[in-house]
């Protein structure tokens, strides 16, 4: 199912918010890539994904790091663990005998995973950034 950005997403930053709707840009292609049996398109999205999740990381936590977000450390950690997971879905999509699982689970894995981090984790930017509360 794809992922669709919503005005109410938005955490008040427009790099920030841009960042977000490539991603799920991204996400989607993978998914679009899943559905069309493409293996070698699957992995370019994958690899795209991967890239880009780690530029805006490193975005983001400059910007937290400027507005002196508290909890900064632990959203940081929360990156980390994600670019960990990415690490290991791209090794088993390139090594396994099976990727078809991995494929599944990734998907599954990122869909929640980005809605979620955008909704909750990074949503804790939003009064720091706009002066209002969520």
């Amino acid at each position: 199912m794809p992922i669709h950005w919503r005005d109410a997403m938005s955490v008040g930053n427009e790099m920030i918010d841009e960042d977000h709707k490539k991603l799920f840009l991204l996400v989607n292609l993978y998914e679009g890539a899943i559905a069309k049996h493409n293996l070698f398109e699957l992995k370019v999205a994958f690899q795209g994904l991967m890239e880009y999740t780690a530029q805006h990381f490193e975005r983001e936590e400059k910007l937290q790091s400027a507005i002196c977000m508290p909890g900064a450390s632990g959203h940081r950690q929360e990156h980390r663990e994600l670019v960990s997971r990415l690490e290991n879905f791209n090794r088993t999509l390139n090594d396994a005998s099976q990727p078809r699982i991995s494929i599944e689970v990734a998907s599954k894995f990122l869909h929640d995973w980005i809605v979620s981090h955008v909704l909750k984790s990074d949503m804790k930017m939003r009064p720091l950034l706009t002066g209002t509360p969520r």
